[in-house]
């Protein structure tokens, strides 16, 4: 929805400017979220198909032998068929962040505030988190080679002066040893930065920790989600509770800021799994911060097939998404737990 009302604004201001499209939504909805603000949308990962759109639209040539591409024909949605897969994320070059004021993108840690931008040493995940909708880009693991990552790094740094980096990862510690050689490159070129990402609990030793905060790590993030065993074994996120104190304990000996997410509105939850995660961060002394967001029917998640089938008492209010807000909103009625309960 904000996407429509910047577009609808843009179409406003700037008569006739051409308006492009991108994103998990649009590929799970495709056509039913193809709105009349949108020229043209791009369905999956469109790096291989950006670049030929841009210089097909330049040259002002067919663009509809581009795979992954929606547009209109005389008012008539036309598909272009599946987008051309990303086998090698290698191939794909630095952002042009030359484009963006990267003086105005800030974030705040422990460490107080920090000019930052966003970096992906990967590609995929291979966990199945009923809440998450990354699978629908694919579930295939492509690695960046780590040379690479550090090229983007050192631009990033001689270029803009950007020093902190925001790993987007889904789970930044799933191949250990990839990102312990993005950490030995920072090391030895002796690159003075900080970054941070997320990954799970279960993935991280001491020997990690250690190397991941002398190359600068100050913020991981583990997505805890709940403490009740059944809820966790229904949302498919199997790491045991006991990890988790284990990580915040090497994370804290380190002096790494750790944010632990939870979520409260998962199948199966009540009043008292509620109280049970609460009673957890509050017990465990290892744990020093934590975020409860709501848990959101989002497209293309098997969360929200489960919402709209009724599943496991779960009954889908509405599909408007302009209510599909983490933190001061709820979109489903979980059990005896109604929208307003959750908030």
């Amino acid at each position: 929805h904000i996407a429509v009302e910047l577009a609808t604004k843009l179409k406003e201001k700037l008569p006739g400017v051409t308006v492009v499209i991108g994103g998990p939504h649009i590929t799970v909805m495709k056509e039913k979220a193809f709105n009349e603000c949108f020229d043209y949308a791009f369905i999956a990962e469109a790096d291989n198909s950006w670049p030929q759109f841009l210089e097909k639209f330049k040259n002002k040539d067919d663009t509809s032998t581009i795979g992954g591409l929606l547009y209109r024909r005389n008012g008539e949605i036309m598909s272009t068929g599946p987008s051309e897969p990303l086998n090698d994320v290698n191939t794909v070059p630095i952002p042009a962040r030359h484009l963006l004021n990267m003086d105005s993108y800030t974030l705040g840690t422990m460490k107080g505030i920090k000019n930052f931008t966003s970096i992906m040493t990967v590609r995929g995940c291979p966990f199945s988190c009923i809440f998450c909708s990354t699978k629908v880009f694919g579930k295939d693991f492509r690695k960046k080679e780590p040379k690479k990552v550090i090229e983007e790094i050192k631009e990033c740094i001689e270029k803009y002066g950007v020093k902190h980096f925001m790993f987007l990862d889904d789970t930044l510690t799933l191949h250990r040893q990839h990102i312990i050689d993005i950490c030995n490159l920072i090391i030895e070129e002796k690159l003075d930065i900080t970054f941070e990402g997320s990954t799970r609990a279960n993935l991280v030793d001491e020997e990690l920790v250690a190397r991941m905060a002398k190359a600068g790590l100050i913020r991981l993030s583990f997505g805890l989600e709940s403490a009740d065993e059944n809820i966790r074994i229904t949302m498919k996120k199997m790491v045991p509770l006991e990890a988790y104190i284990t990580a915040n304990k090497l994370t804290n000996k380190y002096g790494i800021e750790t944010l632990n997410s939870c979520m409260i509105g998962l199948p199966g939850e009540t009043r008292e799994t509620v109280k049970k995660t609460l009673a957890f961060l509050r017990n465990s002394k290892e744990i020093k911060q934590a975020n409860i967001s709501i848990a959101v029917p989002y497209p293309g998640t098997e969360l929200s097939e489960m919402a709209k089938t009724g599943q496991m008492a779960l009954k889908l209010e509405t599909e408007d998404f302009s209510n599909y807000r983490r933190y001061n909103a709820a979109v489903m009625t979980v059990g005896d737990l109604s929208p307003d309960d959750l908030i």
